[in-house]
């Protein structure tokens, strides 16, 4: 039995709460900034998803986001960008992951988004944010790539 097939690792109605939240979060977020451009990516987004176009949707409220946010202080373009998160955690929840994965996933956004906005503060240039986010994915890839090789025994754990 695999992780994810694990009893009670899934809460019923978690992909429903969690969509509706993110609606609403996109909703809230995009009308603060343009109430025809809210109007517009929910009327579409909403029908998308209904369609089973979930991750049209969920690209559709990243336009959204991407019009509204050049003009948006920090703070705002946080709280438009929940929407899209709780979206695509709702996708997660709907393919029956387990809470456990969702969350380490979630994890691993934040942490990313994270490095990369705390860059971007500190030096005020897109280039150096990019390079940030760069610098921990690789790291966190590497890192990753050798726990697999050490956990399938295909080298030994000793580092010196």
């Amino acid at each position: 039995m695999s992780h994810s097939e694990t009893p009670g690792a899934t809460i019923p109605g978690l992909a429903a709460i969690l969509a509706t939240l993110g609606w609403l979060a996109t909703g809230l977020g995009l009308g603060s900034g343009s109430p025809v451009l809210a109007v517009a990516t929910l009327g579409v987004g909403i029908l998308l998803w209904m369609l089973d176009a979930r991750i049209a949707a969920v690209a559709l409220t990243q336009v959204g986001v991407g019009v509204v946010a050049p003009n948006a202080p920090l703070g705002m373009i946080a709280i438009i960008e929940s929407g899209p998160i709780l979206l695509v955690l709702a996708v997660l929840a709907e393919q029956g992951l387990s809470i456990h994965t969702i969350l380490t996933g979630t994890g691993f956004g934040v942490i990313l988004s994270g490095t990369t906005l705390v860059a971007f503060v500190w030096s005020e240039s897109v280039l150096v944010a990019a390079g940030a986010l760069f610098a921990v994915v690789a790291t966190s890839s590497y890192a990753i790539h050798r726990y697999e090789l050490v956990a399938l025994g295909l080298v030994d754990g000793e580092t010196g």
